[in-house]
């Protein structure tokens, strides 16, 4: 089993637009882009259960945990920037969602946090949210939107990312935006495998420990007649 909890950056900053790949005009906000894009990747999440969260001067459930696609689908696409105020509480998003996914029984556990700031908000310390994820070994790929890295935490946000042994990515415009969820998508996918496939990896194990086997007692015979 797989989960997926989706914190999404709803502050005012979001209200502004990336540049386009050939850096000749500015493409849709950073909200609007994150929405689409984020649309797109829990359509292609079949076997996943997915959850949203989404944060400003405070982070809240938009969405439970679901298989539900089309409802987290809906909700996505019915927020708009600013709707939780003008700062950002990026720590209380990672704490509460580290909660939910505490309750939840899957095997694999992810976080996708994505921000255009700093944490500017919130009661949560770095080192609380962190503890929560450690513990029930999250994977947390953060996402940076921005036209300069100096626009979001980037420190912060490789540091999340390889404590939580996930993975850090920065997004300038749509397509490094596009690249990204398609990354993180064949990332998690990898960790996915269908019982078909744990029963090929187990069987495998069992020539692998008859032919060790035999080759012991191989030498044991060479080293009788030696004898």
């Amino acid at each position: 089993s797989h989960t997926v909890m989706m914190l999404i950056d709803v502050s005012d900053s979001m209200n502004g637009t990336l540049l386009d790949s050939n850096v000749t005009q500015q493409s849709q906000s950073k909200f609007f882009l994150a929405k689409q894009l984020g649309m797109d990747y829990v359509n292609k999440q079949e076997n996943s259960a997915i959850g949203l969260i989404v944060f400003g001067d405070f982070a809240y459930i938009a969405s439970p945990l679901t298989y539900d696609k089309e409802t987290v689908k809906t909700v996505l696409s019915s927020l708009t920037e600013g709707i939780a105020g003008q700062m950002t509480a990026m720590y209380d998003a990672l704490f509460l969602g580290a909660r939910l996914l505490q309750k939840n029984s899957a095997k694999e556990k992810a976080i996708i946090l994505l921000t255009d700031g700093y944490n500017t908000a919130g009661k949560i310390s770095l080192d609380v949210a962190f503890k929560q994820l450690l513990e029930q070994k999250i994977r947390v790929y953060t996402i940076g939107v921005g036209n300069t890295t100096e626009e979001y935490d980037k420190a912060l946000l490789e540091e999340i990312a390889t404590k939580s042994q996930g993975a850090f990515f920065e997004a300038s415009n749509e397509q490094t935006l596009q690249n990204v969820f398609a990354h993180i998508d064949a990332l998690e996918k990898s960790f996915q495998k269908s019982p078909a496939e744990q029963l090929k990896d187990q069987w495998f194990m069992y020539p692998l420990s008859v032919g060790f086997l035999l080759l012991l007692w191989y030498f044991w015979i060479v080293q009788r007649e030696e004898i």
